[in-house]
């Protein structure tokens, strides 16, 4: 049990609080997103489960809606101007 509380998730969490760090909380939310999809990918690999045409959609839906938040499509952030010293 302390194994599974310490060596599990005590490790699990400091890993995620790097990640926050490191990346940012919106970038690290996003991996959440992704869910859906690595269960679809595992199901179809490990169970032989059947893909249907909603399964894709909805895959490419989340990945479209995951890479529009990141910024990785799409308008870009308006860029910061500085003001001029005159």
């Amino acid at each position: 049990m302390a194994f599974l509380g310490v060596g599990s998730s005590g490790m699990g969490f400091l890993m995620y609080f790097r990640l926050l760090h490191r990346i940012g909380p919106v970038r690290a939310m996003s991996v959440t997103f992704l869910n859906p999809v690595v269960a679809i990918a595992a199901g179809v690999w490990y169970l032989g489960e059947g893909v249907t045409l909603q399964m894709i959609s909805g895959g490419a839906v989340v990945l479209l809606g995951t890479a529009l938040s990141l910024g990785m499509i799409g308008r870009s952030a308006p860029k910061a101007v500085l003001p001029s010293g005159a």
